[in-house]
């Protein structure tokens, strides 16, 4: 194997394992396909010569701590973070005042026995009663339990 060879697959473990740490989360296949070809270049590093083996094992265990540095820093994971907020609430409102027992509307998807319906032009998540109601079927509330609604379809 020539150095150019080893230079390689040193280069390419190195930038497996910084993947692993900053793109892909966890320890799965990338990390431990980069951590083998650093193994390797090692291991072929000591083939061509003991001088050649020892620059590219010192080479390996210093960009193996510096991989593990970055990786513990606390300003590399804010790069990475998902610093988005979930500001929505389910069924914010008091469905008790809201609608009453009996008042009658439609469904806008089909309750599958949950769904989508359309009382009053505000569409809520309602539960049917029993089986599963089309869309655009004719509803009425059965019962209404803090935030949930329950509903059956209205005969004709």
């Amino acid at each position: 194997m020539t150095l150019t060879a080893v230079i390689i697959l040193l280069v390419m473990g190195i930038l497996l394992m910084i993947a692993e740490v900053m793109v892909i989360p966890g320890v799965g296949f990338v990390g431990i396909l980069g951590f083998l070809l650093l193994v390797l270049a090692v291991y072929f590093g000591y083939e061509i010569s003991n001088t050649t083996g020892h620059i590219v094992l010192i080479s390996a265990g210093v960009s193996s701590v510096g991989i593990l540095v970055l990786s513990l820093r606390s300003k590399t994971w804010d790069r990475v973070a998902l610093k988005t907020q979930l500001k929505g609430k389910s069924n914010p409102d008091n469905y008790e005042e809201l609608f009453k027992i009996g008042q009658k509307g439609k469904t806008s998807s089909r309750l599958n026995p949950i769904g989508k319906a359309i009382f009053d032009d505000k569409v809520v998540e309602v539960k049917s009663y029993s089986d599963f109601v089309d869309s655009n079927q004719e509803i009425e509330i059965v019962n209404i339990e803090g935030n949930k609604i329950i509903v059956k379809t209205v005969k004709k």
